[in-house]
């Protein structure tokens, strides 16, 4: 029996120097990482979890703020194969987002909800992601005052 041949992904030629240049400070560098990338992510995106735009387009967004959040502090360290690191951070973005979602309480419980709050929950859903992901990074110390709160 075959193998199914894997997909090969073209990589951005020069990435790995605009990584480092935004790394650096130029901000500006990012963008033709974005634009490159971005199709890629958006397709991953709504081909493995929601058809909704708005919230493709929310959690596309999420994974390359990550990325450029985390290349400034440092913990992102520029590489060649960036597709593949942006598209497993869209997976644990999506996963993040369903564990939020499976602790949300849904009608059965008493609780009604109706077409028109979908929009608020989908927000309430990526703040709440944000929030636990920030939690996460505090030291030992900090995180426990957090949870006795």
């Amino acid at each position: 029996m075959k193998e199914a041949p894997k997909r090969i992904y073209p990589e951005l030629p020069n990435v790995k120097t605009l990584l480092e240049k935004v790394k650096d400070g130029d901000q500006e560098s990012f963008e033709p990482v974005y634009d490159f990338y971005k199709g890629r992510v958006k397709g991953y995106v709504r081909s493995r979890y929601w058809q909704d735009p708005a919230s493709v387009e929310d959690i596309t967004q999420e994974v390359f703020l990550k990325a450029f959040l985390a290349l400034k502090r440092g913990s992102l360290v520029p590489r060649d194969n960036l597709g593949g690191l942006l598209i497993h951070m869209a997976r644990n973005q999506m996963a993040d987002i369903r564990k939020i979602k499976r602790n949300l309480p849904n009608a059965e419980d008493g609780i009604e909800a109706s077409k028109d709050d979908v929009p608020e929950l989908a927000e309430t859903n990526i703040e709440l992601g944000k929030t636990l992901n920030a939690i996460s990074k505090l030291p030992p110390i900090e995180r426990a005052i957090v949870k006795e709160r």
